[in-house]
């Protein structure tokens, strides 16, 4: 057992009667999953054990932390001396403490609060639950502002506020603001997704987190040319420039110009949405079941 995934001068100790139980996070690092696999351990991802309700308990002591070194790093970035403004949280008689906004009060903004408070910070917790804020209420003693999570109340408390903190809840993110934007029109989730797929000229995937999309596959197979960030499986779902365009995570321009470039060129959506449909092939039940026989059938012949 240990804390943090094995270092690169680690791996020559694991062997194939080792069990390893760990932090392993092995999405970002394709030289330690190589390593584990090639040393035949049995190994056990601490942020993968979950409860019968679907909980990770492992993983929140992970979210506290970040949470909590969140406001901790903040306060730091703010100090002149680091480049920022000179502002001390807690402020000084005469001088009033600066404000912290956290958006969203999941485990990770719940414990950027808390630290917040300590600091005697003027905190602000956004949310979309009102059970959640009714627990924040309680757990807080009341020391910190509550308000619902809105594009209005966003946009209203982000000039005065010094620091930001962005928190995990499912609930932060207020789906009707992006009703109410020029241009969107939102659906509920539905089963009935084909035609909208077939309804539409360029598939979005503006993801910041990926594994492989289902959505991106689906999209694909209905002949759509994609739009996608640089995450996850996506850059090598999508062929650049043939079946789709990539944009780095984040990048709202360079999404805005590639979806532009493809809205307006006809010619360039029917020639990548056919390319997508073709590319798509690659992923269908038979080719991965192949390909999964393959590598095991490589793994059982590796000498133990």
């Amino acid at each position: 057992m240990k804390v943090k995934e094995p270092l690169p001068e680690e791996y020559g100790r694991l062997r194939d009667d080792l069990c390893l139980f760990t932090y392993l996070h092995l999405a970002a690092d394709e030289r330690l999953t190589r390593a584990l696999v090639d040393s035949g351990a049995t190994c056990i991802a601490y942020e993968t054990v979950q409860t019968p309700d679907g909980r990770l308990p492992l993983l929140a002591p992970m979210s506290e932390v970040a949470g909590r070194l969140a406001t901790q790093m903040g306060a730091w970035a703010l100090e002149k001396a680091h480049g920022g403004r000179g502002i001390l949280l807690g402020g000084v008689p005469g001088v009033p403490p600066a404000r912290v906004l956290v958006l969203g009060g999941g485990i990770v903004g719940f414990n950027a609060a808390v630290i917040a408070v300590g600091m005697q910070a003027d905190v602000w917790v956004l949310d979309r639950s009102i059970e959640r804020m009714r627990e924040l209420e309680v757990a807080l003693g009341g020391r910190i502002t509550l308000a619902m999570s809105s594009r209005l109340q966003i946009e209203e408390l982000l000039p005065d506020a010094d620091l930001v903190m962005v928190g995990e809840n499912k609930h932060a993110y207020d789906v009707e603001a992006l009703r109410q934007m020029p241009g969107v029109h939102y659906r509920e989730y539905t089963h009935e997704i084909l035609a909208f797929y077939r309804a539409s000229d360029v598939f979005l995937l503006p993801s910041h987190t990926e594994g492989m999309s289902n959505a991106l596959l689906e999209a694909m197979a209905c002949g759509l040319p994609s739009v996608a960030t640089r995450v996850g499986a996506a850059e090598v779902m999508v062929a650049e420039g043939e079946s789709g365009l990539l944009v780095d995570a984040g990048d709202v321009d360079g999404m805005a110009q590639a979806l532009a470039a493809l809205v307006g060129d006809a010619a360039a959506r029917t020639r990548m949405g056919a390319a997508a449909a073709l590319r798509v092939r690659a992923y269908g039940i038979g080719a991965v079941v192949d390909r999964l026989e393959a590598a095991y059938r490589e793994l059982l012949a590796v000498p133990r």
